[in-house]
């Protein structure tokens, strides 16, 4: 069973925990912190009490601190990238707590209108509960989008907080405050501004994010976001060993090893024999990790990183293509084309037919009941739709900062966050004030196209960056048959182009793998449980279309919203399995 760094934060002063966890009482407030968690701090005084647990800088920052007046500005918690803090005004009986700037770290709040549970454990808020109900919308965003949007969760007692919140308790009254963080990034495009001030700020994060006392690792693909780290980590003179995941026949493993030979470096593979071999151990292990809501066909992969690297510092590239080149629909699981639709959308009229002609092929809702449901719920998304004044995609940015990263790349956090220290320099403020600023930023073009060249004239950014940093990665090899070198003018990158069609429309064979026997073994196991499963009692999810997608796949059809349709069935299966002891009530509508 994993242990979870938990904190509890709650009114109810009857609540008695474990001598497993360290316990803040002042007035009517209580805050349990497990003792075995990591990257924590305490600090009392005569006024305050302060408790952080946060990235590896903020700590430090938060611990360096000699006032305490900077605490009153939100640029202070700038640097918060993931984790919470929380601090208790003696003097007031005030309870504030702030979460990180992406909302990655999870916390929950949960209401039983006596009583307020704020968590970074989902389960436990679960088993607080005396019954909980499922939350259709959030069904139709687990199966349009992987994940639930906005604050829902999968049961409508228990929400999310979003990004950049602000939480106070006062008088038993809970006030919620978020800022925008569209307005923390966005000023205005600028032509001429340098890139050097993205290598500062990146080359800032690989220095200040790492824990002196681990080691150093470094997450190397075949892809671009790999080479910008590359060149820093090099250019810093950081001491790290690489790794790469997966079956050594894999463009990534191979591609990271001939780049490991050339600048001599060390270098491991991660097989991917054990997961295999026990695909519905590690499920249920996801899920403990991210209960709301995982996507299970990539993320299981970071489950067996973490079990073979040693407690370490990760360097890892996450969310950069997505915010340096501009989302495009690929697979399907960092964002959906359902993304594309709300962010698209000029009104509910437009957004109705996109998605419900779609969803009819392409997902498992409902579509009868979808329909009676799709004004309310496109209003819910109206954050995100195509507005006057988000005319250059910044609704966009907005999707991929609040949805994508703390949803999808949130999970990964979680699974590392009791053993590793995460860097990850792509989503730092500094780097992106600059990126979604300047000429090389996706907002100024076309979102979501599957033009290459569009692709490619923002992947220039990638080539002049190394060229700038280190030199000598330019012309390392990638997983697609060409290198950063063939970016530097627009001449060389008629090579790419080529490549790019040999790839996509002249495929002599399917391109073979050895890596996905595990999904095999998960769709088996939903074909043997779904018909007794308790998901059939979801009224949302269309159950003939469930018992259709698993037909189809058995017959060797494969398609990636498909198989993920599938997973999301099974692990919503596995979930109110998990709580059958709780009364759990189902809409009918």
């Amino acid at each position: 069973m994993i242990q979870f760094p938990t904190i509890i934060i709650t009114t109810d002063n009857s609540l008695k925990l474990t001598n497993d966890y360290h316990c803040v009482q002042y007035n009517h407030f209580v805050i349990y912190i497990k003792k075995n968690i990591t990257n924590y701090y305490y600090y009392s005084n005569d006024d305050f009490i302060i408790i952080t647990h946060s990235n590896y800088s903020f700590l430090k920052r938060i611990k360096d601190l000699k006032t305490f007046d900077l605490l009153n500005s939100n640029t202070f918690f700038e640097d918060l990238s993931w984790g919470v803090f929380i601090m208790l005004n003696k003097k007031d009986n005030t309870l504030i707590v702030k979460n990180d700037i992406y909302g990655i770290y999870p916390f929950y709040i949960y209401n039983n209108n006596e009583n307020i549970f704020l968590s970074n454990d989902f389960n436990y808020i679960v088993e607080l509960s005396k019954e909980l109900t499922i939350d259709n919308l959030s069904i139709i965003d687990i199966l349009l989008y992987n994940y639930p949007l906005q604050n829902r969760t999968v049961f409508k007692e228990i929400s999310r907080i979003r990004n950049f919140s602000t939480i106070t308790l006062k008088d038993s009254k809970v006030h919620l405050n978020q800022d925008d963080i569209i307005d923390k990034i966005y000023t205005s495009k600028n032509k001429k501004s340098k890139i050097d001030k993205s290598i500062f700020a990146i080359n800032n994060v690989l220095i200040h994010d790492q824990n002196p006392n681990l080691e150093n690792h470094f997450a190397l693909t075949g892809g671009f976001d790999s080479k910008i780290l590359l060149s820093s980590l090099l250019s810093l003179n950081i001491d790290f060993k690489t790794f790469t995941w997966g079956s050594k026949s894999s463009a990534d493993y191979v591609s990271a090893e001939e780049t490991c030979k050339i600048l001599e470096l060390k270098h491991k593979n991660i097989e991917q024999v054990s997961l295999n071999n026990s695909p519905i151990e590690y499920l249920k292990r996801l899920l403990d990790y991210q209960p709301n809501f995982p996507v299970a066909d990539t993320l299981l992969n970071y489950i067996l990183v973490n079990d073979y690297l040693k407690p370490s510092n990760i360097f890892t590239g996450i969310m950069g293509g997505e915010l340096i080149v501009g989302p495009i629909i690929k697979a399907e699981l960092i964002l959906t084309r359902y993304a594309y639709f709300i962010t698209s959308s000029k009104d509910v009229n437009e957004y109705r037919l996109q998605v419900l002609s779609d969803s009819k092929a392409n997902s498992l809702v409902n579509v009868n009941i979808l329909e009676k449901k799709i004004d309310l719920y496109y209003n819910l998304l109206d954050e995100y739709t195509l507005k006057k004044d988000y005319s250059k995609n910044l609704n966009v940015v907005k999707f991929l900062l609040l949805e994508a990263y703390p949803k999808f790349f949130g999970t990964v956090l979680n699974i590392f966050l009791n053993k590793h220290n995460l860097i990850t320099p792509l989503v730092n403020l500094d780097h992106l004030r600059y990126l979604l600023n300047s000429k090389y930023s996706f907002t100024r073009k076309k979102t979501f196209s599957n033009n290459p060249l569009a692709h490619f004239s923002s992947r220039r950014f990638y080539a002049k960056y190394v060229k700038l940093v280190y030199p000598r990665v330019l012309k390392t090899p990638m997983d697609r048959g060409y290198n950063l070198a063939h970016f530097i003018n627009f001449f060389t990158m008629t090579i790419p182009s080529i490549n790019y069609l040999k790839r996509h429309f002249f495929k002599n064979k399917p391109i073979k793998s050895n890596d996905r026997e595990y999904i095999d073994k998960l769709i088996s196991h939903t074909s043997e449980i779904i018909n007794d499963s308790p998901v059939n009692k979801i009224v949302i999810i269309d159950r003939d279309k469930v018992k259709q997608y698993i037909d189809e796949y058995n017959n060797g059809y494969r398609n990636n919203r498909l198989t993920q349709n599938i997973l999301q069935v099974l692990l919503l299966h596995m979930l109110l399995n998990k709580y059958k002891h709780k009364k759990i009530n189902y809409e009918n509508h």
